[in-house]
């Protein structure tokens, strides 16, 4: 099936100069235990800004929904921005929150990549009328994943003894990976692999799976005990909603057929504007601002108790 283009389907990226003077600085010292995280946010707040005055003087292409989302998203992008902040330069009391620092900090910037794919968004000084939910949810998928890894890993409550197995297991994921990735350090992998198998194999919580679960685990093809779907549950996704999201995100990652087989129908998969490509983006939007709003929430939570060891310059 071939797509036939012309002048209309041209895209044209203007540069706004005016709109965006600052940049975004992000810097991540890693320590022992410790995670320093520095933001200057005028960026975001500037984006949300641009969303919520300049669009009312625009030609609105898109649906009042649409605009609706994406001033919810970016309103939730500058909390989450300021979270952050609030909250850096404190010594990680535990490795749950050594941790959600750096997922949460991940998230973010997937947030703000997400955010750049939008049409009628100002971040990186371009304002840009494109449309291209396919990128979208490629971005949406990788940010619901990080989801998932945020809530399994620092949220969600369990046995020390599983704590540990589920860390371990996420060690020895990337230890394999690295083995299959980077030949020139595979040695030094292969001997850590062996280790974190060895410290899996001990682990009281591990001696609870049957044997074949336990030879699954320890061959770490994946870096969760338990199925996608049950995770998502506990981070507040239903495995319903999970089982229609995730396979529909997927086939864009992977270039399904489905991705692309309509491209062309009513201007869909073409750059431009259109009915379909604004529900879908719509949709999009009300996942991730939902992700966000949930895991500010429970980062915020979990660092509270301990703001007293930092002098805060940002209030909630």
């Amino acid at each position: 099936m071939s797509v036939a283009c012309n002048k209309k389907s041209s895209l044209t990226l203007l540069t706004s100069l005016g709109h965006l003077t600052t940049k975004l600085v992000f810097v991540i010292q890693f320590r022992a235990h410790r995670i320093e995280i520095m933001w200057e946010v005028t960026l975001i707040q500037n984006y949300a800004n641009f969303i919520k005055h300049h669009l009312k003087d625009k030609e609105k292409k898109c649906s009042t929904k649409y605009l609706n989302e994406l001033e919810k998203f970016s309103e939730g992008l500058v909390t989450a921005t300021n979270i952050s902040k609030i909250f850096s330069g404190i010594s990680a009391p535990t490795s749950r929150h050594y941790y959600a620092s750096i997922l949460y900090t991940t998230l973010i910037n997937r947030m703000i990549g997400f955010g750049m794919t939008l049409p009628y968004n100002s971040i990186g000084n371009i304002e840009a009328e494109y449309c291209d939910h396919g990128t979208a949810a490629v971005i949406t998928r990788s940010i619901y994943e990080i989801r998932l890894c945020f809530h399994y890993l620092c949220i969600d409550i369990c046995s020390d003894d599983e704590f540990e197995c589920r860390l371990n297991l996420f060690n020895l994921h990337d230890c394999s990976t690295r083995i299959k990735i980077i030949d020139n350090e595979c040695i030094f992998f292969e001997e850590q692999a062996e280790i974190l198998k060895e410290k899996i194999k001990s682990n009281n919580f591990f001696s609870k799976f049957t044997p074949k679960k336990q030879a699954e685990i320890l061959k770490s093809k994946t870096h969760f005990l338990y199925p996608l779907a049950e995770i998502s549950t506990k981070a507040g996704i239903s495995e319903e909603i999970f089982k229609i999201i995730y396979p529909m995100l997927s086939t864009h990652v992977h270039c399904l057929p489905f991705s692309f087989y309509r491209s062309g129908q009513k201007n869909r998969g073409l750059g431009i504007h259109c009915e379909i490509e604004d529900m879908y983006l719509t949709f999009y939007l009300e996942i991730c601002s939902t992700i966000l709003h949930d895991s500010s929430t429970e980062y915020a939570a979990m660092w509270k108790p301990y703001t007293d060891l930092v002098q805060k310059k940002y209030t909630l």
